[in-house]
């Protein structure tokens, strides 16, 4: 499968130090690779479900699952974008952009996670910068939204320092855990006035952009 198929595989976001894409099978096995090297670190447990605790080999079919599962359901209305995040050619995280009702609500969601020994390298803003890049510009989009854990300190931090303001606060079960999520939201007009907007270059974009804008059908 290639960018001449799925036009999606073609698409890159890079920035000075990183390069975010779609992952085509083979990058998949260095994304394992990346999430066996270790993703939590001594904050609370910070993921929705319970992937990351399972044990081997069922979370790695549950991260190809997901993958796979993200490639298929690309509609212009809903879709899931979990670009790999790549740096120095070694795959250090994920970084997602996802909508649901996209056309009428024109919003879309961000998260991510890296490796333990990427993590405080300054990655995290800088790759979640590309994809606020996208989806304001290719997408045409008017609002971000994110979420986090209340007690996952770093990760909040990324993203008050992106321009995000809290958007209410809310009971919320991570993995079997209870806690409180904070929810953040970041309109178009305060992205494109900030001056610390890193410069991300798109490439591919023109090629897959009618996938987001012409109906897909179920039918083959």
């Amino acid at each position: 499968m290639n960018a001449d198929l799925w036009p999606l595989f073609g698409l890159r976001l890079r920035t000075e130090r990183l390069e975010l894409r779609l992952a085509t099978d083979d990058d998949l096995v260095g994304l394992v690779d990346a999430i066996n090297d270790g993703i939590l670190g001594d904050e609370p447990y910070p993921f929705a479900t319970t992937w990351y605790l399972q044990p081997d080999p069922v979370r790695t079919w549950r991260a190809l699952q997901f993958h796979w599962r993200a490639r298929a359901g690309v509609t212009p209305d809903s879709f899931n974008l979990p670009f790999i995040v790549v740096a120095d050619g070694t795959v250090i995280g994920t970084q997602g952009v996802g909508a649901r009702d996209f056309l009428a609500l024109r919003t879309f969601s961000t998260g991510s996670w890296l490796t333990r020994r990427a993590q405080g390298r300054g990655f995290g803003k800088e790759m979640c910068g590309a994809v606020l890049a996208f989806g304001f510009t290719c997408l045409n989009a008017a609002t971000a939204t994110s979420a986090a854990r209340q007690s996952t300190e770093r990760s909040i931090k990324v993203t008050q320092s992106l321009g995000y303001r809290e958007n209410g606060r809310y009971p919320f079960l991570f993995g079997d855990e209870p806690g409180e999520e904070v929810n953040f939201r970041l309109d178009r007009a305060d992205w494109g006035t900030r001056p610390d907007r890193s410069a991300v270059e798109i490439v591919g974009w023109e090629a897959c952009s009618a996938m987001f804008t012409s109906p897909l059908s179920d039918e083959t």
